[in-house]
């Protein structure tokens, strides 16, 4: 399933989309996020399944600012690093992709381009939640 707003794999956090923030009734397991995240991300370096290479997406690197994003398909399932549920793994990787848009033109641009919303301070929304203090 996919968002109807942005057209990214359904991957729900707090019942809307992680990447649009648009409230989708439901999900299934993201089994063309890496895809998906490769298309829009040049930075990442991809490892693919198939002749040529040319096959769905099986393993996904990306450092943004100091942390390094991993992601890879391991006997059909999805394995992540830093090891997180996939909402939150990606919540986390879109709020380092913010922090670092702040400063990169282009980068926003993409971002932008894709649909995805953009964190305020580059925080993750369970950062968001908490009270200031």
């Amino acid at each position: 399933m996919r968002c109807e707003t942005c057209g990214a794999p359904a991957v729900l956090l707090a019942n809307a989309c992680v990447f649009c923030r648009t409230p989708v009734a439901d999900s299934h397991a993201p089994a063309d996020l890496l895809d998906y995240l490769a298309a829009r991300l040049p930075a990442a370096k991809v490892k693919r399944f198939g002749l040529r290479r040319r096959g769905p997406v099986r393993e996904l690197t990306l450092t943004v600012g100091a942390t390094a994003f991993g992601a890879k398909i391991v006997k059909g399932r999805l394995r992540l690093l830093p090891e997180l549920a996939p909402a939150r793994w990606v919540d986390r990787l879109l709020a380092a992709l913010s922090a670092e848009a702040a400063g990169d033109a282009d980068l926003r641009a993409r971002l932008s381009r894709a649909g995805w919303k953009l964190r305020p301070g580059g925080r993750a929304e369970e950062e968001s939640r908490k009270p200031q203090s």
